[in-house]
């Protein structure tokens, strides 16, 4: 996403597959998830992506909900949670839309966080190029994110909700006032 709020090649396709698989699946709600990571502006990527949604594919606005608390995967599975609980939604079944790269550790992480009450899917993913050098930066990055995310919840049981939560705030440097300003840099180099 840009300064004033345009979003990226990769948020564009990422947004384009949600509103399909919404149609598609006949589902009941789409959860758009990110802050205001950028430096050089107060709008969220949450925001964002429901105002593109609406516009692009005349999905109804009370049809999404921004949810714009997470600032990186393990933020978007909790607060994605929250927010199921926090609104009461019926939910069974979750679809993730994400890119190919991320796939794989975005499905283990939210399968971990919401437990083994949801049915969680990501049938179709943004195709990114695999010829591109960066990609391969994104990988290792994902190899990473992954340990990361396994120490900081080693001692933690799957699906709960109330401990999931604590250890995110208290442990996970993002939430603990720690390094936003690390995720903030990073993903003014990125889409």
């Amino acid at each position: 996403m840009d300064q004033a709020g345009n979003l990226g090649r990769e948020s564009k396709g990422r947004a384009e597959i949600a509103s399909h698989l919404f149609k598609k699946c006949n589902a009941n709600y789409i959860i758009t998830l990110g802050c205001d990571y950028r430096n050089d502006s107060n709008k969220k990527i949450s925001d964002q992506m429901k105002k593109f949604i609406i516009l692009k594919h005349q999905i109804k606005a009370e049809l999404i909900i921004s949810e714009s608390r997470a600032r990186d995967t393990v933020g978007d599975a909790v607060y994605t949670m929250l927010a199921i609980k926090e609104l009461n939604l019926e939910v069974t079944t979750i679809y993730i839309v994400t890119s190919d790269y991320h796939q794989e550790r975005a499905l283990e992480i939210f399968k971990f966080i919401l437990g083994k009450r949801y049915i969680i899917l990501s049938p179709l993913t943004f195709k990114t190029n695999p010829l591109l050098k960066r990609l391969a930066k994104k990988y290792y990055h994902e190899k990473r994110s992954m340990e990361a995310f396994i120490d900081t919840f080693a001692e933690v049981k799957q699906g709960d909700s109330n401990i999931i939560y604590s250890t995110l705030i208290s442990k996970h440097p993002y939430y603990n006032g720690q390094l936003f300003s690390e995720i903030v840099n990073d993903s003014m180099h990125s889409t």
